[in-house]
C-alpha cells in the first residue's frame, strides 16, 4: 500500500483466499472422503476447492462491491501460485458470466510453475503425488477447462493439474514470477522421496519427504555446497525449466511474458527482495 514503491496497485482492494481443500482450489468431491486418522478416530476430508472459488466469488459480488471492478488482477504464491495457474481463465470467465465488465483482467503467479519432473536420480515422486491428489481430490471439472478438453479420453487428464500444462493452455493474460531454481522445488521435487507406505498406509501426516535424495542433501539445501557434478545436475533442472515454460502457449502470445530468474528462492515476490533481483538489469 505504498504508492512511493507500488504506485500501480498500492489503491486497489484485495481480498486473501484460503484454500483449505489441499489441491489448489480444484478439489470436486461431493462427499467426504471419510479415514482413520493416526489417533484410531475416523476424519472426514473434504475436497471442495473449486466451490470455494464460486462461493467467495458470489460473496464478493453481493457484498464488497466485486460486481463494478473494472481491474483484476489475480494473484497466488506457491500453492496458490498453482492455483493460479489452474484458474487465472476460471476466474475471468465467471466474473463475465456475472455480469463483470472488466476493462483488463490479468493474472501473476509466484513461485507456483512445479515441475513435473523426476528426482535428481531419476524417481517420479513428485507425479506420483499430484497424480494421487488429482484423483482423490476429484479435480476434473477444477482445472484448466482447456487442458481437460484437450486430455479427455486419455490417462493424462492428471497432467493438467500442473502449471505447466494449465499455463500452455490459458487463454486470458498471465505473467508469471518464478525462480528456475526454486527452494522449495529443489528439496521437495528435485530431491525427494515419497513417504513409506504412500499412498494409503504411512503412519504419518507428511505430504512427502523433502530434501532427501542420497548426496545431495547438503546441495539442495544451498547450493553454494554443491560439487562440480552436482552443480551439472542443478544446472539440467534450470535448463529443464525455462525450456517447459518457454514451449509455445502462453508464453508466446503477445502481451505476455515472465520473469524468471535462478535465485535460490520461494516466493520471493511478497518479499522485501521482490524488487532487488534483477535479470539484466530489470528487476521485477
Amino acid at each position: 500500500d505504498d504508492c512511493a514503491t507500488n504506485p500501480d496497485f498500492c489503491k486497489y482492494n484485495r481480498v486473501y483466499m484460503k484454500y483449505c481443500d489441499g489441491n489448489s482450489f480444484s478439489g470436486n468431491r461431493a462427499e467426504p472422503l471419510v479415514v482413520k486418522g493416526l489417533d484410531g478416530k475416523d476424519k472426514p476430508l473434504y475436497f471442495r476447492g473449486k466451490r470455494i472459488i464460486d462461493a467467495v466469488l458470489e460473496t464478493l459480488m453481493n457484498k464488497y462491491g466485486l460486481s463494478t471492478a473494472e481491474n483484476v488482477l489475480l494473484t497466488g504464491c506457491s500453492a496458490g501460485g498453482l492455483a493460479t495457474y489452474l484458474h487465472t481463465d476460471y476466474v475471468r470467465e465467471s466474473l463475465i458470466g456475472l455480469g463483470v465488465t472488466l476493462k483488463r483482467y490479468k493474472s501473476a503467479p509466484i513461485s507456483g510453475f512445479f515441475l513435473l519432473h523426476k528426482t535428481v536420480d531419476g524417481k517420479d515422486v513428485y507425479p506420483e503425488e499430484m497424480q494421487e491428489i488429482f484423483k482423490l481430490a476429484n479435480s476434473t471439472a477444477g482445472v484448466n477447462r482447456y487442458c481437460a478438453a484437450a486430455m479427455a479420453g486419455s490417462d493424462k487428464m492428471w497432467m493438467c493439474n500442473f502449471a505447466q500444462f494449465a499455463y500452455y493452455y490459458t487463454k486470458a493474460p498471465i505473467f508469471p514470477l518464478n525462480s528456475a531454481f526454486d527452494s522449495w522445488q529443489a528439496g521437495c521435487i528435485f530431491g525427494a522421496r515419497l513417504v513409506p507406505g504412500f499412498p494409503d498406509k504411512q503412519q504419518d501426516v507428511e505430504n512427502g519427504k523433502c530434501n532427501v535424495a542420497p548426496g545431495y542433501e547438503d546441495c539442495l539445501a544451498d547450493p553454494e555446497k554443491c560439487n562440480a557434478t552436482q552443480v551439472s545436475a542443478v544446472n539440467r533442472y534450470i535448463t529443464d525449466f525455462d525450456t517447459i515454460m518457454s514451449k509455445g502457449g502462453s508464453f508466446t502470445k503477445a502481451g505476455n511474458g515472465a520473469f524468471v530468474h535462478s535465485c535460490y528462492t520461494h516466493c520471493e515476490a511478497q518479499s522485501a527482495s521482490w524488487n532487488t533481483i534483477k535479470v539484466g538489469g530489470v528487476s521485477m
